[in-house]
């Protein structure tokens, strides 16, 4: 299994020279982790998608969860599943009481939708191609790059900062400041 974060394609063509029979996953936390796995056979004949719709879950690519897109068209990714969370605490799907539905253990979200951008081909594969918003994921982490340049700003050693997301081999991704130097004595490194 491969998961937590995409992918870098060297890694995925050195694996397919060993002939290593790798599970390429998409899923998150929210999901309960996999939604999504592409089986070793289709990953060692060259197949680049996530994978197919795993039984316990519908993925739906669109505007909405409630409007699909056609095959090949690129959308928002969202999921429906038993194994969806039930919310955000303090926020849940039904607050009738202080706890909302985190005291009720049947109840569940209908549909989650997510920031990635992706597509559903013919034969049902998952394709994704991008996210909507700035969060980047690092090792399977959210960092969201307001928070992380307010931290930097809160400093005062600084006049201004823009985060972004860099590739990396190791964590997927990770966070890039780049500053402008109130003081040009003190350096800021990551």
């Amino acid at each position: 299994m491969l998961g937590g974060a995409p992918a870098w394609p060297e890694l995925l063509e050195t694996a397919r020279h060993h002939q290593i029979r790798l599970a390429p996953t998409y899923g998150m936390t929210e999901t309960a982790s996999q939604v999504v796995t592409l089986k070793p056979d289709d990953f060692l004949k060259g197949h680049t998608a996530c994978g197919q719709v795993l039984p316990h879950a519908e993925v739906v690519v669109g505007r909405s969860p409630q409007e699909a897109f056609p095959i090949g068209q690129v959308g928002t990714v969202s999921i429906r599943a038993r194994s969806l969370m039930l919310g955000y605490f303090p926020n849940s799907v039904d607050s009738n009481d202080e706890w909302g539905s985190f005291a009720q253990p049947n109840s569940h979200l209908e549909s989650f939708q997510t920031d990635d951008l992706g597509f559903l081909d013919a034969q049902g594969y998952l394709h994704i191609v991008g996210r909507q918003s700035d969060k980047i994921i690092t090792g399977g982490e959210n960092v969201f790059p307001a928070e992380v340049e307010a931290a930097i700003r809160a400093t005062n050693l600084i006049k201004d900062v823009s985060v972004l997301g860099v590739h990396d081999l190791h964590w997927g991704k990770r966070s890039q400041p780049s500053t402008c130097l109130q003081n040009p004595t003190y350096l800021w490194r990551h």
